[in-house]
C-alpha cells in the first residue's frame, strides 16, 4: 500500500513549505494509486467494456482527501452523473454497478441520498496476480513526466 502523509487542518501555523511537500507527497501517492488501478482496470479480461467504462469514471471521481486520511479510494458521483460523463442512462450505469459490487471490484455503502463507493483492494491484488507479465508491457514510463495541478510531480 502507498504511505500516507496526514496533514491536518489545524497545521496552518506551521512551516508552509513543508506543508506543500506533504501535500505534493499525498497528491502523487493519490495520482500513482489511482494510475494502478486504471491500468489494473483496462487489462482485466474479467470486465465488460461498460463495466469498465463505470469503474473508470468511479475512479476519477475518488477524493484525494479521503485517501490521504484513510488510505483507500472512495468516491460518491450519482449514477446520472456518471452516466453523462461517459454516455450511458442510469439505469446501465447502476446495472454496471450492481455487476462491479458482484465481481467483488468496489463496495457500496450508503451516504446520505446516494452511495460511496470504495475500490477493493483485494481484487486489485488479485487480478494482478492473474494478469502477471502482462502487467509489464503498460507504458509506466508516462509517470516521470506527470504533473498535479500544472505542476511536475516530484521524483
Amino acid at each position: 500500500m502507498a504511505s500516507r502523509t496526514r496533514v491536518k487542518a489545524d497545521d496552518d501555523d506551521t512551516n508552509p513549505d513543508l506543508l506543500g511537500n506533504l501535500r505534493r507527497k499525498a497528491a502523487r501517492d493519490f495520482f500513482l494509486v489511482q494510475h494502478r488501478w486504471a491500468r489494473v482496470l483496462l487489462m482485466s479480461r474479467d470486465l465488460s467494456g461498460a463495466q469498465c467504462r463505470v469503474a473508470l469514471a468511479l475512479l476519477q471521481h475518488t477524493n484525494l482527501k479521503k485517501f490521504d486520511r484513510d488510505g483507500f479510494l472512495e468516491a460518491w458521483p450519482s449514477q446520472l452523473n456518471i452516466g453523462r460523463l461517459i454516455g450511458q442512462t442510469e439505469r446501465a450505469v447502476w446495472t454496471s454497478i450492481s455487476q462491479l459490487r458482484k465481481a467483488g471490484v468496489i463496495k457500496a455503502r450508503r451516504k446520505g441520498k446516494g452511495y460511496a463507493y470504495t475500490f477493493r483492494l483485494s481484487w486489485r491484488e488479485k487480478t494482478e496476480d492473474a494478469l502477471g507479465p502482462l502487467l509489464d508491457e503498460w507504458p509506466d514510463g508516462m509517470l516521470k513526466n506527470a504533473t498535479v495541478s500544472g505542476r511536475k510531480l516530484p521524483e
